[in-house]
């Protein structure tokens, strides 16, 4: 076997070497325009540096996180002090939201209600269940509140005082079965009850029975108080009606009625402790 034959690879590898030495000293050489070799040597090499450019600036950014870890670190912890102060503002600023309509709730209530003098109270305590049908409020006797005080909020009509300690009173709401109202419908003058439902009162609502046969009352229709039943004085916002129904006998309809109040988040009512 020959010595070229033997050594083939080694032969091959010291050739392409040194071609390769000769085509980049030939690249080297000032012209002003580049020759075959330049050119060749361009395409073959761009590629591989501009890989390598990356790997290196990749190399570079991942290091540079890492020094400057400590730094981020910083930063991010005092971007999380800010955004819990500013969290801590905005409940505050939402709390002042809620208590300056409370107050303006009250104040408008007390210019509509001159005529009365009232007590204002706050809840307490509630039955069991989602609608407040009966609950507690924490101003008694010694308020001044005394047994069937009629209670209000500024929306309009709640219920009355059934039980008055000396320093809480228990308030029955209209929604409640045992309740009953006497009322009358703006609109058409006509006399009627409005009083609780099982049924009803576990929507927040309840119904007026005994309403005249040929009355013409329709839905959207307001109620107040008429002021007849020795408990609630005249004029005091009831709801509207929402449907009128025959009420099986012929003789008379029924209506179903949606408080103007809210009994699902009763917070604050007024006890009307005396007339002016």
């Amino acid at each position: 076997m020959s010595f070229f034959e033997r050594n083939r690879g080694k032969v091959i590898l010291i050739c392409v070497t040194a071609l390769l030495i000769i085509i980049m000293a030939l690249s080297t050489i000032p012209s002003l325009k580049p020759n075959f070799v330049s050119n060749a040597v361009g395409v073959i090499i761009s590629p591989v540096q501009k890989v390598i450019s990356k790997a290196i600036n990749s190399t570079q950014n991942f290091f540079s996180f890492i020094f400057n870890m400590d730094e981020y670190r910083t930063e991010n912890d005092e971007l999380k002090h800010k955004v819990a102060l500013l969290e801590k503002e905005i409940r505050e600023t939402e709390e002042l939201k809620k208590e300056n309509t409370r107050l303006r709730s009250m104040l408008d209530m007390r210019e509509r209600t001159v005529e009365y003098v009232t007590e204002t109270a706050e809840v307490i305590a509630k039955d069991s269940g989602n609608w407040f049908n009966s609950f507690t409020v924490d101003k008694g006797s010694s308020d001044g509140v005394e047994l069937y005080d009629p209670v209000i909020t500024d929306n309009g009509l709640v219920g009355y005082v059934s039980e008055a300690g000396s320093t809480y009173s228990r308030v029955v709401s209209i929604i409640d079965s045992t309740s009953s109202v006497a009322a009358s419908v703006k609109r058409t003058g006509d006399s009627a009850i409005v009083e609780g439902d099982l049924k009803l009162q576990e929507q927040g609502r309840c119904r007026m029975v005994y309403v005249d046969k040929e009355s013409i009352i329709t839905a959207g229709d307001d109620l107040e108080t008429s002021g007849m039943g020795g408990i609630y004085p005249k004029g005091i916002y009831i709801g509207k009606v929402l449907e009128i129904t025959d009420d099986g006998t012929g003789l008379s309809q029924q209506a179903t009625v949606d408080p103007a109040v809210d009994f699902d988040s009763i917070t604050e009512v007024f006890i009307i402790t005396d007339l002016k």
